[in-house]
């Protein structure tokens, strides 16, 4: 029989699943790893505690790991475990993801950011910016880059894609480019939104070669991961206003260090990586849990599977 092991749930949320389905599906401790066929962690600082007790070491028969979040690049050795499924959470973070690169990019088009930290007298460094028609340009196109286009698009901004594997033809995307043809794509775009996960292919992508390639006065909004930008060079591009302005809600390394060039720069608003946390979450999360313990004892595919070995 499949047994399930919950770890950081409240009395309540476990009492739900245990009537949800039956209590006899799950196992209440990690001591009885022989019977252990599942594990799903509320949060990530409990997965953190399951390796931290090196407790994929003492069994070698799981069958599905959940991953409680969208990032999956800290986790990619468990691929030597052997174990069957792996999911995450890609699917429920899109919408406040989205909203915060929005919410960046309108900081800095509209001066907002500018305003909060010079004062409503400051003569402007540059003048607030209508979005409309300018051109976006979305690097990564998953549950992320999705709802991003979405927003985008509602303001009259014109959107391409960096993607190797979207296929669907919205009316709205004006082209997709695949990652190899990143600098032609960069040469165009006026505001380049990051949502791409971190990979192998993925670190420092946006290093010197394409950053030169970068339309002159172009904003940058990186809500994925820090290590996609060699932070010094986009320090170099913005001194010398290639990227007009940049929107960071994460950061490499992460935090930055006091004296980081980045904390200083009125064209320059920074996040303390906030954008995945929402009011919604923790219940979206549940939902997204019950679904696929409903599908996993049904023998059914699960949502939001994921792949060590691609990274994503």
């Amino acid at each position: 029989m499949k047994k399930i092991l919950l770890v950081g749930f409240n009395k309540e949320e476990k009492d739900y699943l245990h009537n949800k389905f039956y209590k006899k599906n799950f196992v209440t401790s990690m001591k009885n790893e022989k019977k252990i066929s599942a594990i799903i962690c509320s949060k990530r600082k409990n997965f953190q505690n399951i390796l931290e007790k090196k407790f994929f070491d003492k069994i070698n028969h799981l069958d599905w790991v959940h991953l409680p979040g969208a990032g999956i690049e800290e986790y990619l050795f468990l691929d030597k475990y052997n174990i069957n499924h792996f999911t995450n959470i890609k699917s429920i973070q899109g919408n406040h993801v989205a909203d915060h690169a929005m919410a960046l990019l309108l900081a800095l088009t509209r001066k907002i950011s500018f305003i909060v930290k010079q004062g409503q007298n400051k003569k402007f460094d540059f003048r607030p910016i209508e979005l409309f028609n300018k051109r976006a340009l979305i690097v990564g196109f998953g549950s992320v880059g999705r709802n991003i286009a979405k927003r985008a698009h509602s303001f009259g901004l014109k959107i391409t894609i960096v993607s190797d594997k979207y296929k669907d033809n919205k009316s709205f995307i004006l082209k997709t480019y695949k990652y190899s043809y990143l600098e032609k794509a960069v040469t165009n775009a006026d505001i380049i939104f990051i949502a791409a996960p971190l990979t192998n292919k993925t670190q420092f992508l946006f290093d010197e070669k394409i950053f030169k390639k970068c339309k002159k006065n172009s904003i940058l909004i990186n809500v994925s991961r820090g290590k996609i930008i060699l932070t010094d060079i986009l320090i170099k591009y913005l001194n010398n206003k290639k990227i007009l302005a940049a929107g960071l809600d994460v950061t490499f390394p992460e935090p930055l260090p006091k004296y980081n060039k980045l904390l200083k720069m009125d064209n320059v608003i920074i996040t303390p990586h906030i954008a995945g946390i929402s009011e919604n979450f923790s219940n979206r999360h549940f939902a997204l849990i019950e679904k696929n313990i409903k599908r996993y004892l049904n023998n059914l595919n699960l949502v939001d599977k994921v792949n060590l070995k691609r990274g994503y």
